[in-house]
């Protein structure tokens, strides 16, 4: 048998493994995007569906809207949600691009539909966000004047800090392999080679409803291609958004981090320190788990609780009419 037609056939397996594993992976994503409208709101406020979901709605005060870090289900809020949802209105959503969502609009126009939809337009507003959330978060509040004035602080949890985030994405050689493992993992989503999943499941331990819906949603082949497309969207505008003025703000991060525990809690110190933030420490969490363990959520549900109570006695709001 000749070289050609023995790399011809092992070409040919191969490439017939690749149709069989993407075909499977877009009969995954057809069913998660049915999965998703299971308990969560799917309706068009504009430029397309939303997905979101509610929790203790009939409540008074602010409304807590949680942004979710990046390539993370809605979901990934159960814990706190729950938690909050004793005493506050709060809201878990889709940005475009991930689950059911596929509205083009960006973070802060769909916030303000959903809200102008939910709840009393008179309400006020405490942003909640988790790693990259923290951009979406600066980015909502600068595109989008109506919802910057009904917004009393922002909570970030173990937030990306844009300072940070400019400077790595301007290192050619830094940036060139963040560039080569998203393209890695954005073909290991179509070949189901992705190692994204167990890393992750092992620092969320949700009810097993939700930690079903992590384990399919994190490699997904939509939630990978819109992870990178938004870490890059990200990385390119950190710099401006790192100038963008925040309302009182808090920090609430992890004692723990695989980029080492001491360097992660002096740059979230600093990231305080240059908000002029209330900073506190959630011990023994890490990036992922200060949501996805229930004993460290409802630590950080706490102090996002009794800091939602002192920012909104002490701040008036401006409510769009």
């Amino acid at each position: 048998m000749s070289v050609e037609t023995l790399l011809g056939g092992g070409l040919a397996g191969v490439l017939g493994m690749w149709a069989t594993r993407a075909a499977s992976h877009r009969r995954s994503e057809r069913e998660l995007r049915k999965h998703a409208r299971s308990g969560n709101t799917v309706r068009d406020l504009g430029r397309g569906p939303v997905e979101y979901r509610t929790w203790g709605a009939l409540h008074d005060g602010p409304i807590i809207v949680c942004e979710n870090g990046l390539g993370a289900p809605l979901e990934c809020w159960d814990w706190v949600a729950e938690a909050l949802s004793t005493s506050s209105s709060v809201v878990a959503y889709h940005r475009a691009g991930y689950g059911a969502t596929t509205s083009t609009s960006d973070a802060g126009a769909l916030v303000d539909r959903i809200l102008r939809h939910e709840f009393d337009d008179s309400r006020p507003v405490l942003l909640l966000a988790h790693s990259i959330g923290g951009m979406a978060v600066r980015d909502a509040l600068a595109r989008t004047p109506d919802l910057a004035r009904r917004v009393v602080g922002v909570c970030l949890v173990d937030s990306t800090d844009p300072a940070l985030l400019d400077a790595v994405w301007s290192s050619p050689e830094r940036r060139g392999r963040i560039v080569q493992s998203m393209h890695l993992e954005m073909v290991g989503a179509v070949l189901g080679t992705t190692t994204v999943a167990n890393p992750v499941l092992d620092e969320v331990d949700h009810r097993a409803s939700v930690q079903q819906r992590f384990a399919r949603f994190v490699v997904d082949t939509r939630t990978v291609r819109t992870a990178t497309r938004e870490y890059r969207r990200m990385s390119e505008v950190a710099s401006a958004l790192a100038r963008t003025p925040l309302p009182p703000t808090l920090v609430v991060s992890a004692s723990n981090s695989h980029e080492g525990s001491t360097a992660h809690m002096r740059a979230q110190r600093e990231l305080a320190e240059n908000l002029g933030a209330t900073h506190h420490v959630v011990q023994g969490a890490g990036h992922r788990s200060i949501l996805g363990f229930r004993r460290h959520a409802e630590v950080v549900a706490d102090h996002v609780r009794r800091w939602c109570d002192e920012v909104y006695s002490a701040t008036p709001v401006e409510v769009a009419s």
